[in-house]
């Protein structure tokens, strides 16, 4: 071989930041892939032969069952037509399985190596959403061997039971890889991760782009247990921004569906949200794991369809003025409170059942006046009790008033027909950012289920940001409802982040007072510009803004400011200069799109974004003496994957660290522009 054929063989040994070795490690893997997807056309096409005879064999038994004219031969024919009608749907489910499974056969691949007498064997395993035993590939749900790829890492030694048998080995490979429409389009190994751009393989520079990302291949160890707990067992989880709270608990009720896991059905179970930003999320994520007909609800679409199923002349309507009063001042700290709450519950279980909603209201009022239990709340019980006797005419509740209205409308339907009926009882129901509900809210979700067991409850008290009321916690929730941790439910505490870097979630827990966070990925230290005006801030915000879509042009950058008309403001600063690229994000209206969205913090919780920039963390806009600002910073900085910028001037949260921290770049310009004030 000469120079330039030795030259040459060198520079394949590294393309695109990958060695020889890596890709034809890649190489097999596309081999594998194509053996697969080879097995499964011609599975699908022996079981389209099958269907096209079977269908034809039915028509000729029809036929023939019309013309006889014996009631035997008509028996007989009959069954032989049932027999030949449930082999062609057998067949139809199969070749559907088969199409969906050509799209994404499988979402990991993995090896392990076992002594069997006296030789050492090594036995090849896909997982995926469905079986097919003659490609090796085995349902995460229900095959105990995926147990030994989400609980043992590559390298490691196992010993397990399964389906009776002791089995013990070494897990040698352990590949987590994306498919679509057949073709392999990103493997993660040993030597790191790979994705395919414009057909040659590429080492991954980043972790995430935007849009919906596979999880199933990532679920840790203690992820995978919480999610495979006995299925009678109501599930409790608290975690820390970014440790997969959400992701257990949908894979939770996608386990659960499973015909082997529970007798739970997709159209009789829910999940539970906040916002329609996330609901939307939740259903693409549904979706992309195969759960299909699970209803996502917002909690107040949830609320309207029951209270209009039960009530269906009576509808919420906001209202805070009118001709029927006005919403007295500090009337949402007094519903929303423990207090109310548990004198409402007294009230509905002790009081004339041909009460009406108002009649209830009055009495619950009447008491709390009696015992002074609201004084420390600020709050005039004769004003509230005048509010509701001007609102007790019509057909129409406040929709301040409609977890108090709903919560009295299922107690009333329980007493009347027994136990409630779907779509007001679920057989399982997910509820997400358990931490912003009230305690009357959580009473009508936790009263829609038969027992207590058909609940995962998902939370992070840290994340709460509500300005009304403060979540009761975990142990007063387990007491208000009487769920016994050990026996009916099994609490969960995540505390690694799987979304943000290490030295994100080491500014961001500084800031919200929490433990120091010692694991997770590594990354680039946050950067802080500290600008003199308004005006200064802005330019800073365009450059780094402009150098974030050159270096991630498919990834999301999220501009989360403190409320929504600032996030209007610049949104309008933004859109002359990057036209179609930004948007405007809220609670109602979100795209998922690669580009720049301006959002409020609480338009964004529990979505992700590689690039964050916090707009004007300012004194003003996070004082530490707010109850819940130090919640809402903590929420903005941990939707970064990879790149946090804080942008600011004037007076800086006192929430924030100082200029010498080292848990932040600190670019502060503002001795700078007096400087140049003065010259």
């Amino acid at each position: 071989m000469d120079t330039r054929s030795l030259l040459e063989d060198s520079e394949a040994t590294e393309q695109n930041g990958v060695t020889g070795e890596e890709r034809a490690l890649l190489e097999e893997e596309e081999e594998i892939l194509s053996e697969t997807v080879t097995s499964l056309r011609k599975q699908l096409e022996k079981r389209t032969e099958l269907l096209e005879s079977e269908d034809r064999r039915s028509r000729e038994l029809t036929a023939e069952l019309v013309a006889a004219s014996r009631d035997e031969d008509k028996q007989m024919l009959a069954s032989d037509e049932a027999v030949s009608h449930a082999l062609k749907t057998s067949h139809l489910g199969e070749s559907k399985s088969l199409d969906r499974l050509l799209e994404k056969p499988y979402f990991a691949r993995f090896v392990i190596e076992e002594e069997q007498n006296g030789r050492t064997t090594s036995f090849q395993y896909k997982l995926g959403h469905s079986s097919n035993p003659e490609c090796r590939i085995i349902d995460w749900r229900k095959s105990p061997l995926a147990k030994i790829y989400y609980e043992y890492q590559e390298d490691d030694e196992y010993s397990e039971v399964i389906q009776g048998r002791e089995r013990e080995g070494v897990l040698t490979v352990r590949n987590p890889v994306q498919i679509g429409g057949g073709e392999l389009r990103q493997v993660t190994n040993r030597h790191g991760t790979f994705q395919r751009k414009d057909g040659e393989w590429i080492r991954a520079t980043s972790r995430a782009t935007g849009g919906i990302k596979s999880v199933l291949p990532l679920i840790t160890r203690e992820q995978f247990q919480t999610i495979t707990e006995d299925a009678k067992t109501a599930i409790l989880i608290q975690g820390i921004a970014g440790s997969g709270k959400t992701t257990v608990a949908l894979h939770r009720l996608a386990w659960l569906l499973h015909e082997r896991n529970s007798e739970s059905s997709p159209e009789a179970c829910a999940v539970i949200v906040r916002t329609e930003v996330l609901a939307r999320f939740i259903r693409h994520t549904l979706s992309a794991i195969e759960i299909e007909d699970v209803p996502v609800y917002t909690y107040t679409q949830w609320r309207e369809k029951v209270v209009r199923r039960l009530s269906p002349t009576v509808s919420l309507e906001e209202q805070t003025h009118g001709e029927r009063g006005t919403l007295p001042k500090g009337f949402t700290v007094l519903l929303f409170s423990e207090q109310f709450f548990e004198l409402f519950e007294k009230e509905l279980r002790s009081g004339d059942t041909k009460n009406t909603f108002w009649e209830l209201l009055h009495e619950v009022l009447k008491e709390a006046s009696e015992k002074n239990l609201f004084q420390a709340l600020g709050g005039d019980i004769k004003r509230y009790t005048d509010y509701i006797a001007e609102l007790a005419h019509g057909e129409t509740v406040p929709e301040v008033l409609g977890d108090c209205y709903l919560r009295y409308l299922m107690h009333r339907e329980t007493l009347n027909t027994g136990p409630l009926r779907p779509p007001v009882r679920f057989e399982h129901l997910v509820i997400d950012e358990l931490q912003d509900y009230a305690l009357l809210s959580l009473s009508c979700l936790m009263s829609a289920v038969k027992e207590s067991s058909a609940l995962t409850l998902v939370g992070d008290v840290g994340q709460a940001l509500s300005d009304d009321y403060r979540f009761i916690g975990w142990q007063r929730l387990q007491e208000v409802w009487n769920i016994d941790i050990g026996e009916q439910a099994k609490f969960f505490t995540l505390q690694v982040s799987h979304r943000s870097s290490l030295p994100i979630m080491q500014l961001a827990s500084a800031v919200a007072e929490r433990p120091k966070v010692a694991e997770g990925h590594q990354g680039r230290t946050p950067i802080w510009f500290h600008r003199a005006d308004e005006q200064d801030a802005v330019g800073s915000l365009m450059n780094w803004l402009e150098k974030a879509i050159e270096r991630y042009p498919d990834a999301i950058t999220a501009v989360l400011c403190r409320d929504h008309e600032s996030a209007r403001e610049v949104y309008e600063y933004l859109k002359p200069t990057f036209g179609g690229l930004v948007r405007l994000g809220t609670r109602y209206s979100f795209s998922f799109e690669e580009g720049i969205v301006v959002a409020p913090i609480d338009a964004v919780k529990g979505l992700e974004f590689t690039n964050v920039v916090i707009w004007n963390p300012s004194q003003a806009n996070y004082p530490k003496s707010e109850p819940t600002a130090k919640n809402r910073m903590y929420v903005a900085m941990t939707r970064a994957e990879e790149n946090l910028c804080l942008v600011g001037w004037g007076r800086a949260s006192s929430l924030l660290p100082s200029r010498r921290s080292k848990l932040v770049r600190v670019y502060d310009y503002r001795d700078e522009q007096l400087e140049e004030n003065e010259k």
